[in-house]
C-alpha cells in the first residue's frame, strides 16, 4: 500500500465527521492522454486511477469513472453520511472494468518436445510491495495442489490442476510449481504462437474493498469486476479465513451495490456482512458490531470459485433483481458454498432474483433468520437444493418462487430437493412451484442436536447478546398453497407430527406426477436423532382415519413411504389434492408453459397473511389458485420468467440510505490505522 493511501486513511476519522459541504464530482479517465493522479480530477484534468479518487472523495462526492481497464484495488478511504453518500459510478454506456489481475510480460520458456506447453517465471515485482503471491498460497477445502492463483489467456479462464503430467496431457490447464515461482501452462496449438496471446495472472486478493472496516453510505454502481485471488471462507466465524469477496463492504453499513458484474473470483464474488472475527486484511481491526442495511440491486454475480454472495450479520439487507449463475466453479462440497448464503439474517429480503446453473445451493439461510422474506425468485438447475433453511426458528416467509430441475450431489440427504430444511423451523412455504427436481419437491427433517440464538426484536446492531437459545426443531412450519409437480423422489418428506415437530401444517397444496398414478410422500422420523416413529404407529393413525382403502406404507430407508390417502390420514392436506397441472420449464430461454386441468373440488386454498400478490404482482383473490400464477386456466399459457417485473412493494424501491438505521457507529481509532502495511 502506498504512503498516500495510508495518509488518506489517517485523515478518514476527522473527514467522516464533517458535513457534506461543497460536494463535487471527481472524474477518472484512464484512457485520456491528460489523465494524471496529481491533476485536479475534473473533466479537463481527470485522474488516472480510481484509487486516487477514492483517497480524495468525501461525503456527498461522486467518483465518475470513464471507460478503461483499471488494474488496481479500489479502497475507499472513508464513508459518506446519511443523505450524503460517496458514489462510485461508471459512466452510463461506457465499459469500466476493474481487474485483480495483471498482464504477464515475462519470458515464455517452451518445454522440449511438448508443443504448446510453456513455463512462466514469476518475478516478485509482479505482486507489488505487499509481496502477496496467490500462486504460493494454498486454496483451502479442495484437493491438494490448488492455489489462490488464476490464469486467463485471451480472456478465457484456464483450469488449475494438481499435477504437471495432467498439464502436459490437457490443453487449457496449468499448475503452479517451485513454491509459486513458476507456472506450467498448456496453450492450445503451437507454443510459437504464445507471444500473440494475452496472459493475465491474478495478483490481488480484493478488487473493491476499503482497508478500514465498518464504513457506511457508499454506492458502487455500474462496474465490471473480474479476476480475484481470494481465499475460501473456511470456518470464517472463528478463523483467519473470513468471508472476503472481490467486492466487499468489510462490515460496513448502508451500501448501495447496483448494476455491477462480478465474475471469476477464486472464492466469493461479494460479501456484504461482517466478514467474521478476523480482519481480512490482517490489520487486526475489531469486527464491526453494526453491519448491514444494504441494497444489493440488479447485479450479475457469476463464475466465482466458491460462492456468489455471502452476508453474515447483514441486518435489514435487501437483495433484489440480481442474477446468480455458475457459482462454485471449483466444485467445493464444504460448507459456505452457495450462490447466496446468509448467517444471522434479520429483517432481510431476497426478492426477484435469478439463480441458474450454480454448482451449489441457490439460496442458503443458515444459523438465525428472523423476519426474512424470500419471494418471486426463479431457481433453475442448481445443485444440492434450490432453497435451504438451516438452524433457525424464523419467522420466514418463502412465497411465489419457482424452483425447478435441481440436481443432486453424490451424497447427502439434500440430494437435489427443490426446498430443503434441516434443524430449522418457523417458516411458511406458500404459493411456490416445485417442479422436476431430482429428489423431493420439499424435504424437511431433523438431523442434529443444535440450538440457535434468539435476538430481541429491537436488534439494531450486534453489540448485545442473544436473549436466549432454543433447540433447532422442525416446528411451526406451514406448507400451504404450493404446486408440487413431477419431482423424482417424491412430493414431500415431512416429520410426523409430535412434540418435537409441533404446530406444523400442510394444506391446500396441489400434487401431481403427470400420469396421476402413485404420488409418493414420506413421513420421516428424525433420522434416529430422536425417538423413531414406528411403522405400526403410522398404521394405527391410518386405521383411526377410517380410510379402509388406504394402502399399507411401503418400507423405505428415509421413513415410511405413503400415498396421498395415507398422507391425509396422518393429518396433512385435508384441503389439498392430487390433480392435473402441467409446467414445462425451459432454463435456456427462461420461459415456461403452464396450465391446469379441472381442479379437484376438494382443493381449497385460503389467503396467507403477508402474501397479497402472485409472482407477477397480480392481487390474489379471496380463494386463490395454488402456486405462483393467478392467471392460468385449462389452456396452456406461455410465460417469460426473466427479467422479473419490478416489485410493487414500496419498501423494495427505497434507496439504501433510506433504510431504517441506528445512530452512526463509532469511527475506528487511529490505532488500527497504525498497523496498515506498506
Amino acid at each position: 500500500m502506498t504512503s498516500r493511501v495510508i495518509q488518506a486513511l489517517a485523515i478518514a476519522i476527522g473527514f467522516a465527521c464533517l458535513p457534506a459541504a461543497n460536494a463535487r464530482t471527481w472524474e477518472v479517465s484512464q484512457c485520456d492522454p491528460r489523465a494524471d493522479d496529481s491533476g485536479a480530477g475534473t473533466a479537463d484534468q481527470p485522474l488516472r486511477t480510481i484509487s486516487r479518487a477514492a483517497e480524495l472523495a468525501g461525503p456527498g462526492d461522486t467518483v465518475l469513472v470513464h471507460a478503461g481497464t483499471y488494474r488496481e484495488r479500489v479502497a475507499p478511504a472513508r464513508g459518506g453520511l446519511e443523505g450524503s453518500p460517496i458514489v462510485y459510478r461508471a459512466v452510463p454506456g461506457e465499459q469500466v472494468v476493474i481487474k485483480g489481475s495483471d498482464i504477464y510480460s515475462g519470458p515464455l520458456a517452451t518445454e522440449p518436445n511438448e508443443p504448446g506447453v510453456v513455463r512462466l517465471s514469476l518475478d516478485p515485482s509482479l505482486f507489488g510491495k505487499t509481496g502477496y503471491n496467490p500462486f504460493a498460497t494454498p486454496l483451502l477445502r479442495v484437493e491438494t495442489g490448488r492455489t489462490l492463483g488464476q490464469v486467463f489467456v485471451n480472456d478465457e479462464q484456464y483450469r488449475e490442476v494438481g499435477e504437471a503430467s495432467e498439464v502436459r496431457r490437457v490443453a487449457g490447464t496449468w499448475t503452479a510449481q517451485d513454491a509459486g515461482r513458476t507456472i506450467l501452462l498448456h496453450l492450445p496449438g503451437s507454443a510459437v504462437l504464445a507471444g500473440s496471446k494475452r496472459i493475465e495472472l491474478t495478483t490481488r486478493s480484493r478488487i473493491f474493498a476499503p482497508y478500514l472496516r465498518g464504513l457506511g453510505y457508499i454506492h458502487v454502481v455500474g462496474f465490471t469486476m473480474l479476476h480475484c485471488a481470494n481465499q475460501f471462507p473456511s470456518h470464517f466465524w472463528d478463523s483467519d479465513s473470513p468471508q472476503a469477496g472481490a467486492l466487499g463492504c468489510r462490515g460496513g453499513h448502508h451500501w448501495l451495490i447496483e448494476g455491477n458484474t462480478i465474475r471469476f473470483a477464486k472464492s466469493l464474488g461479494l460479501d456484504c456482512g461482517s466478514e467474521g472475527e478476523e480482519d481480512a486484511d490482517g490489520l487486526h481491526q475489531p469486527e464491526p458490531k453494526y453491519s448491514g442495511y444494504h441494497r444489493i440491486l440488479s447485479n450479475t454475480i457469476s463464475d466465482n470459485g466458491a460462492g456468489g454472495l455471502a452476508a453474515s450479520h447483514a441486518l435489514e439487507t435487501y437483495i433484489i433483481g440480481n442474477t446468480f449463475e455458475r457459482n462454485n466453479s471449483m466444485g467445493h462440497t464444504a460448507p459456505e458454498s452457495a450462490a447466496l448464503k446468509t448467517h444471522f439474517f434479520i429483517r432481510g429480503r431476497i426478492e426477484g432474483n435469478l439463480f441458474r446453473d450454480n454448482e451449489c445451493y441457490g439460496i442458503w439461510c443458515d444459523n438465525v433468520y428472523v423476519d426474512v422474506r424470500i419471494t418471486r425468485n426463479v431457481l433453475l438447475n442448481n445443485r444440492d437444493a434450490g432453497i435451504f433453511m438451516e438452524m433457525g426458528g424464523g419467522p420466514a416467509l418463502i412465497d411465489n418462487n419457482i424452483v425447478a430441475m435441481t440436481r443432486g450431489a453424490s451424497t447427502g440427504w439434500h440430494n437435489g430437493s427443490g426446498f430443503f430444511a434441516h434443524d430449522a423451523g418457523g417458516f411458511t412455504l406458500a404459493h411456490n412451484l416445485f417442479v422436476a427436481n431430482a429428489d423431493y419437491g420439499i424435504l424437511v427433517r431433523q438431523e442434529d442436536e443444535r440450538r440457535y440464538m434468539v435476538y430481541p426484536a429491537s436488534t439494531l446492531s450486534w453489540e448485545g447478546q442473544p436473549s436466549e437459545t432454543r433447540p433447532c426443531l422442525p416446528e411451526h412450519i406451514q406448507i400451504v398453497n404450493n404446486v408440487v409437480l413431477d419431482n423424482h423422489r417424491g412430493a414431500v418428506s415431512f416429520p410426523l407430527p409430535g412434540p418435537e415437530a409441533d404446530q406444523n401444517r400442510c394444506d391446500g397444496n396441489l400434487y401431481t406426477r403427470g400420469d396421476l398414478d402413485f404420488v409418493p410422500f414420506v413421513v420421516n422420523s428424525h433420522h434416529g436423532v430422536r425417538a423413531v416413529e414406528t411403522r405400526d404407529l403410522i398404521l394405527a393413525r391410518i386405521a383411526d382415519s377410517q380410510q379402509p382403502d388406504a394402502q399399507v406404507p411401503l418400507p423405505y430407508s428415509r421413513g415410511p413411504l405413503v400415498a396421498f390417502a395415507q398422507w391425509r390420514s396422518v393429518g396433512f392436506d385435508p384441503h389439498g389434492a392430487v390433480g392435473a397441472y402441467a409446467a414445462n420449464v425451459r432454463a435456456l430461454d427462461l420461459s415456461l408453459t403452464v396450465g391446469t386441468g379441472p381442479l379437484p373440488g376438494e382443493l381449497v386454498c385460503k389467503l396467507i397473511p403477508g402474501v397479497t400478490q402472485d409472482i407477477f404482482g397480480r392481487t390474489l383473490p379471496d380463494n386463490p389458485l395454488p402456486g405462483p400464477f393467478q392467471m392460468i386456466g385449462e389452456s396452456p399459457v406461455a410465460l417469460t420468467l426473466w427479467p422479473m417485473p419490478c416489485a410493487t412493494d414500496d419498501i423494495s424501491a427505497q434507496p439504501a440510505d433510506m433504510l431504517p438505521h441506528a445512530p452512526p457507529p463509532p469511527i475506528a481509532t487511529g490505532s488500527a490505522l497504525a498497523r496498515l502495511p506498506d
